[in-house]
């Protein structure tokens, strides 16, 4: 029969009471820092624009809604970024929204931070589709037929007609034209219409505060500077933004040149040198 010495006994004690009191491994994320400065930065069409602090530790954020009829929170967007519209909005409705950080581990285990404090918006209609590219003049040269894109209903649109077209190149083009009070949209080939000159609006107020806002946040332009400038060479107006992507508040507008029957090169551009004139 084997014994175990007193020894041996000891030292397996000890070594029980080593693990006891060793500190337990955990694969737990960091705990990501609270949301702070959670704010709307403008109305989109039954939409809202909100932004927030960078949070320390965080790998991604959950943005929330309050749900008023279950009276909880509930998630309706996931975002990398600081700044995020939600859309899906009732005019003139009060809604809630908070912010929530959250670190992943190495191992995939999620960490949250407390919810951020919650701002308060309502919905709101902006006009953003009104917001579009420059167009050019054209007369129906032939009758035809086409599915009006805005309804899906088929219909006529006879030789003679005036509209406007968004395209001077591709073969099929996007046609708009005014029938009975409204707009209708179809697509036809750019052989069927004689084109005219480019379209051009009368007042540099043809675009809001708010429509510009809404137009400018939603494509997540950026800037190497605080300030962004954007060219309507429909509206012949420019629109001066201060603040960074998602973030952009309207400063200033006013009328502008952009060249005879819009040879103005459109597209996204950065400024390399600016200067007073003299003379």
């Amino acid at each position: 029969m084997k014994h175990f010495s007193f020894t041996r006994a000891c030292s397996i004690l000890l070594l029980i009471l080593v693990f006891a009191l060793a500190p337990a491994q955990t694969s737990a994320a960091a705990a990501p820092a609270k949301v702070k400065n959670l704010h709307m930065v403008c109305h989109g069409d039954r939409s809202v624009f909100l932004a927030w602090n960078k949070a320390e530790k965080a790998s991604f954020y959950f943005v929330y809604r309050y749900n008023t009829s279950r009276k909880r929170y509930e998630k309706v967007a996931k975002t990398t970024l600081t700044h995020c519209q939600v859309k899906g909005l009732r005019v003139g409705k009060k809604y809630h929204f908070v912010v929530q950080a959250v670190q992943l581990s190495r191992s995939g285990l999620a960490t949250r931070s407390p919810y951020s404090a919650a701002v308060t918006v309502k919905g709101k209609k902006v006009d953003v589709k009104a917001v579009h590219g420059r167009r050019w003049a054209v007369s129906v040269t032939r009758s035809f037929k086409a599915k009006n894109l805005v309804n899906g209903k088929t219909v006529s649109i006879k030789a003679g007609t005036s509209g406007q077209t968004n395209a001077s190149s591709p073969s099929t083009i996007t046609l708009f034209i005014k029938k009975d009070k409204k707009v209708i949209k179809v697509k036809t080939s750019r052989y069927n219409v004689r084109y005219g000159n480019l379209v051009l609006t009368k007042s540099y107020k043809y675009y809001s505060k708010a429509q510009a806002e809404a137009f400018i946040n939603r494509p997540g332009y950026s800037s190497q500077t605080k300030w962004l400038i954007w060219v309507s060479q429909y509206s012949s107006s420019f629109h001066l933004f201060k603040g960074s992507e998602g973030e952009w508040k309207q400063v200033r507008s006013g009328p502008c040149v952009i060249g005879t029957y819009g040879h103005t090169a459109p597209g996204t551009f950065r400024l390399l040198k600016y200067g007073t004139a003299s003379g």
